[in-house]
């Protein structure tokens, strides 16, 4: 079928949201990119497990190569799919993020440390720290089975503006080096206009710690917009949890629950600051290891949220 590739699947495997298990061929719109840092390379095609590309980043620039060659507006949309083989050895950072693709990995489950895990980023600062993922924007892409390293003084996941994207069971850690991460995930930018999220859903992932440090924050929420997004299911770890900057005023229809915030390799001094001057974000069930702090009409974003050896907060969050 002319546009699409076919792609066997024996394991489970998420593609957009929905499960497939066990053998079958079935067609998906777009290209399949496979990638493996130790037997792939650069002047390969990607199509196949023979012809692997070596990095991330080479297949995203394939993948973004094709979808724009379709030649209309309909047909830009086209989804691609790049399948990452976790091996002993973690991918090269990202400067840059695909659109309408899936980036899907393969290995041992991201919460862990080393080799098996599909990771990106460095194990080690080597010439010089670096974040796991840097980049400007991403529309329409989901990342599954994926863990993200940070360096010393690092991010694992900073993306400036992400639309309509999902993340799920992944796992931001430092790397074996990394001394005070900067942060776990970062979105958008600090200033006036730096937009964030919109549409974006984080599920099921870990915030984790280094071998030295915590992240000094595990989700930083740094534009000015975090509308229509989900946090959910994630245990989020850092000196502080999660931090929503003051200028994060156009928050509305997103919902933080169901979340586990505590401490990891160092103590936790804030779960959860929410320092936006106009407070839209609601937070639902949520585990804290210690009480958080909201800038804005604290008592009606706050349902059914507990604090450690206490039970459901009363008059919702302090005020800070």
């Amino acid at each position: 079928m002319a546009g699409f590739q076919q792609l066997r699947v024996t394991r489970e495997v998420n593609f957009v949201g929905a499960i497939k298990k066990g053998l079958g061929t079935y067609d998906i719109p777009g290209r399949v990119y496979y990638v493996n840092n130790i037997t792939g390379s650069s002047a390969n095609n990607g199509l196949t497990w023979d012809t692997a590309m070596d990095e991330v980043s080479t297949a995203i620039t394939a993948s973004e190569a094709y979808r724009q060659l379709q030649g209309t507006d309909t047909n830009d949309y086209i989804r691609n799919t790049i399948v990452v083989q976790g091996t002993g050895t973690a991918y090269t950072q990202l400067t840059a993020l695909p659109s309408y693709c899936d980036v899907i990995g393969l290995g041992g489950d991201p919460r862990g440390n080393g080799s098996g895990i599909a990771r990106i980023g460095p194990d080690e600062d080597g010439e010089g720290a670096v974040d796991g993922v840097n980049a400007d924007a991403c529309r329409g892409s989901n990342f599954y089975n994926l863990q993200f390293q940070a360096g010393s003084v690092k991010t694992a996941f900073d993306c400036d503006k992400m639309f309509r994207c999902r993340i799920e069971n992944c796992g931001f850690m430092g790397n074996l080096d990394a001394t005070s991460p900067s942060a776990g995930l970062l979105i958008g930018t600090t200033g006036t206009w730096g937009f964030g999220a919109s549409g974006l859903v984080i599920k099921d992932c870990l915030f984790g710690t280094s071998y030295a440090s915590n992240f000094t924050t595990g989700i930083s929420l740094a534009g000015t917009h975090f509308h229509n997004c989900v946090i959910e299911n994630c245990v989020i770890t850092g000196t502080t949890g999660i931090l929503v900057a003051s200028v994060c005023t156009a928050a509305y229809g997103t919902v933080v629950r169901d979340n586990t915030i505590i401490s990891g390799y160092a103590a936790q001094t804030a779960s959860l600051n929410d320092d936006a001057t106009e407070g839209h974000i609601a937070y639902v069930n949520n585990l804290c290891q210690i009480k958080p702090t909201m800038a804005n009409a604290a008592s009606t974003r706050s349902f059914g949220n507990v604090v450690a050896d206490e039970t459901a907060f009363t008059g919702g969050f302090s005020n800070s």
